[in-house]
């Protein structure tokens, strides 16, 4: 590898050892496994005899789930009363995973990926990544999973410490890099980087980016590289048609705040708060302002964008297209995975503040409720082929 030099002195505290538990798991449709049973594992359903032939839209929701006779937003008995987290694809239950030793309620430690469900826990000295409610990798100390992908019949995992800076980047739970210093371009809750996070595919290589010591760095196939010396302006970077492409705070005279890079089909885009707007920039020349906060979250795919704003009261405002509304009512929404874009416009998965209620998902201009004692956490819109 080029430059193992550097990434030597990096890990000076370098990670710890990670192990594969279980192998073989496909992060595509369908669930190879079928019903699961026991405390540690879940259910997963077949595909839904109700799809059409032709090209389906999937809506997945996951969702934490209680006891229809306990009021979960008092919370009185955390941790003693059973919950489950659920994955639902266009309303219909598919994977259902009990609340117990190496599954966690927090709505940050699970994630759509590819029609399934993705869960992290860090435990008092181990991290644990499962798939569907089955362990795959267990490593030691505790970490955050910022990516996760699978390439050629590879599972390619991407963490860092919850405390301190570093990574590790395994295949098959074998270590392939890793740094005792640095931090990751992307993450599993960011827009830009969803489903698979601060992993992606790009010309059939298996990428991600990273920072370290004020320079920026581009990983390719485990290879690591020097793009960047003077890299401490730049807020995100990514590998696009084998080019680093990075969003800068300071970009045509104006100052960017959470600048972050998409790639799309025409090339790539650059979203963000210009000088306190909420814009965004395509390659091919259009620039378009919302009318929201700076603090707003941003969607966007090859055409089309929007924003959305939650305050801490519950208000959820949206920008579509640079026109804003405010929804009625007030809302939980626990992370920007409550949000997509899908192909007919955005999609929200919220869930009611207050007593009584649903929760709903809104989506090409309809309101669906959701019924499920508990609250949402995120929701994945794709396209299927029959």
């Amino acid at each position: 590898m080029k430059n193992k030099h550097l990434l030597i002195m990096l890990a000076a505290a370098a990670l710890s050892s990670c192990s594969l538990v279980e192998d073989n798991i496909c992060l595509g449709y369908p669930h190879i496994y079928g019903p699961r049973k026991g405390s540690r594992t879940g259910t997963s359903a077949g595909k839904d005899s109700t799809s059409a032939p032709g090209k389906d839209t999937l809506v997945y929701l996951s969702a934490v789930r209680f006891p229809l006779d306990y009021d979960w937003k008092k919370d009185s008995a955390y941790g003693a009363v059973e919950a489950e987290l659920v994955l639902l694809r266009n309303c219909h239950e598919v994977v259902s995973i009990p609340v117990g030793p190496h599954v966690s309620a927090a709505a940050d430690c699970h994630h759509i990926v590819g029609g399934h469900l993705v869960t992290e826990y860090q435990a008092s000295s181990m991290t644990y990544i499962g798939i569907d409610g089955k362990d795959i990798v267990a490593m030691e100390g505790r970490h955050r999973l910022m990516g996760v992908l699978e390439n050629g019949n590879v599972l390619y995992t991407l963490t860092k410490p919850l405390k301190g800076e570093g990574f590790c980047f395994m295949a098959d739970g074998q270590k392939i890099l890793s740094s005792g210093g640095g931090q990751i371009y992307g993450s599993m809750t960011e827009p830009s980087y969803r489903p698979n996070g601060a992993l992606y595919l790009d010309k059939g290589k298996v990428c991600f980016c990273f920072s370290s010591g004020g320079s920026a760095f581009k990983v390719i196939d485990g290879d690591d590289n020097l793009v960047n010396a003077a890299a401490a302006t730049i807020q995100d970077m990514r590998i696009i048609n084998g080019a680093a492409v990075s969003a800068n705070g300071v970009r045509n005279g104006q100052t960017w705040q959470n600048a972050r890079v998409w790639p799309i089909p025409s090339g790539y885009a650059i979203s963000g708060a210009a000088s306190g707007t909420p814009t965004v920039f395509r390659s091919k020349g259009s620039i378009r302002e919302m009318k929201c906060s700076p603090e707003s979250f941003i969607y966007l795919d090859e055409d089309r964008e929007f924003a959305l704003d939650h305050s801490r009261d519950g208000s959820v405002k949206v920008a579509d297209s640079g026109k804003g509304r405010t929804l009625d009512g007030h809302w939980y929404f626990f992370s920007p995975r409550c949000a997509a874009l899908g192909p007919s416009g955005p999609a929200l998965a919220l869930t009611p503040m207050g007593d009584g209620g649903s929760p709903v998902v809104i989506y090409g201009g309809k309101s669906t409720d959701v019924s499920l004692n508990g609250f949402l956490t995120g929701i994945e819109i794709t396209m299927k082929e029959n």
